[in-house]
């Protein structure tokens, strides 16, 4: 047959008529969640917004990093609920459910603006008219949306491995795949949400969050049948008692995945690599950005632009991962030029627009700054991606409880220790840009910025000489059997003169 299309793990596609089951699953799942980040960048950018605009004086940032850090939580008992329900349905129906439940969010508050008085914007720079409602009801809201965030970020390590299997090469292809479409929609609806900011408003900039949303629910739910069987436990537990079971599991999970982590050299560096990688990345998105676009462009739609780079920055790292494949079979040189790449945040404090309030020219700038953030974001996406994947491929595949593999203690653990820093130190922060208001953006993002940012840098590049042998650029994995990273081919188990195609990993289900 002519006119393939090629796509990893041997999917070739001539025509809707002839895909196979297999294939269908695979373009609902990633159509879904590209229109699901459509929405989602839409809602968070609506959310910002209202928040920096609601919150006025000394408490903005303040108020708004605690919002950031309430979500993060309710991100966690989402995923630790969706661990319990998946018991009961399938990952199709719980992802449905989740998606469906976030549409109601963001409908609740355009509602609740528009009956108690709030309308749309006129024009696209006139002022926001809003509704008489108590703002501090962002807090509950947003928390609800933390729950089915965090859900579905679970499901979402979940249903590509029910469509692909437990191969590994096949779970990075397509973790790939979905990582460089997930952020080719982000990039595109970061950008278009900051025009509909600019020209709706706050509140109703959001307003395709729920179309989205409900349209991602319908492809999710036509995905063909996963192979699924209800598990209630040897005493059908009833479902009360298996959330609290869940808690419960939760918290051993994090002291055994610890005693994992900390006993073994080969997994000692991952809390920096891992969890302050993710809280440095999450940071400049939801702390260093809106600082940025309320202090020097007076305009926090223009927020959205800067997110927009850094999706960009995302996609660009998830699509190098996949072009260089097994040329680089560790984290840990991407790691390293995510430390460095880190080190750009110092053009921010050094550079100040004198912009008097010109829209236009403030415009112009944010397109510009949004640059500066691609290859940051570059930078952690590979890391990101590579390090999940040696995380899967390294923790043993044993279970270290009768119902906690190690596997899901190792990442209990790192994600709890993102959680902490991430949920202390964005308030924490927020609270020190209101106070330093006085004293000029400037200085703000000198020391948000540039010196926590290069003090992180430090950190990571530390991280990496941790492991055995992690002290060449790029070293490899040992023999199969046996993941640890070395720094010889002969540990390698490669005779000298064989020519290197891939990293030696140990199939085995994630």
């Amino acid at each position: 047959m002519s006119g393939y299309i090629h796509l990893p793990f041997s999917l070739s596609v001539s025509g809707v008529g002839r895909l196979t089951l297999h294939q269908k699953n695979v373009i609902l799942y990633i159509a879904g969640m590209m229109l699901y980040k459509i929405g989602f960048e839409s809602f968070v950018g609506s959310i910002t917004n209202l928040a920096l605009g609601l919150w006025g004086g000394d408490e903005r940032y303040g108020k708004l990093g605690t919002l950031h850090g309430l979500n993060l939580l309710f991100q966690c008992i989402g995923g630790i609920l969706s661990a319990q329900v998946l018991r009961r349905l399938s990952g199709r129906q719980v992802l449905v459910l989740a998606v469906s439940t976030f549409a109601m969010v963001p409908s609740v508050l355009m509602v609740l603006d528009k009956c108690t008085g709030g309308s749309m914007k006129k024009a696209d720079f006139d002022d926001e008219n809003h509704g008489a409602w108590n703002t501090n009801m962002l807090f509950p809201l947003y928390c609800i949306a933390g729950v089915c965030y965090g859900m579905i970020e679970l499901l979402k390590r979940i249903i590509p491995r029910d469509i692909v299997g437990g191969d590994v090469d096949k779970l990075r292809q397509i973790d790939s795949l979905v990582h460089i479409f997930y952020e080719s929609a982000g990039t595109g609806a970061a950008f278009f949400s900051s025009y509909l900011l600019l020209r709706l408003g706050s509140n109703y900039g959001m307003i395709m969050t729920p179309l989205c949303f409900i349209s991602a629910a319908i492809l999710w739910w036509n995905i063909g049948s996963l192979v699924f069987e209800p598990d209630l436990g040897p005493d059908n537990t009833g479902f009360l008692q298996s959330i609290k079971n869940a808690f419960l599991d939760f918290g051993r999970s994090i002291w055994l995945g610890g005693k994992i982590i900390f006993s073994q050299r080969k997994f000692a560096w991952l809390p920096i690599g891992y969890s302050l990688a993710l809280y440095a990345h999450r940071y400049l998105e939801n702390g260093l950005v809106p600082v940025l676009a309320q202090g020097y462009f007076r305009q926090p739609a223009f927020a959205q632009i800067l997110v927009g780079g850094s999706n960009f920055g995302e996609l660009l790292g998830a699509l190098l991962v996949l072009l260089t494949g097994n040329l680089l079979p560790t984290p840990i040189p991407w790691l390293r030029v995510d430390a460095l790449l880190l080190c750009l945040v110092w053009i921010l404090p050094f550079y100040k627009p004198d912009l008097e309030g010109n829209v236009v020219a403030s415009s112009g700038m944010a397109w510009k700054f949004a640059c500066i953030f691609i290859p940051i974001s570059l930078g952690w996406a590979a890391g990101d991606v590579t390090m999940v994947a040696y995380i899967q491929s390294s923790v043993p595949a044993d279970n270290v409880h009768d119902r906690i593999s190690s596997l899901a203690a190792v990442m209990s653990f790192l994600y709890s220790i993102y959680i902490v820093i991430f949920a202390v130190m964005t308030p924490a922060l927020g609270k020190y840009a209101d106070d330093s208001n006085t004293d000029g953006t400037q200085k703000t993002i000198f020391n948000l910025g540039g010196v926590q940012f290069s003090i992180i840098a430090v950190l990571l590049l530390v991280s990496t000489l941790l492991p055995n042998g992690s002290w060449r650029f790029n070293p490899r994995l040992a023999a199969a059997g046996e993941i640890r990273i070395v720094n010889t081919d002969e540990e390698a188990g490669i005779k000298r003169g064989e020519a290197i195609t891939e990293p030696i990993l140990t199939e085995r289900e994630i």
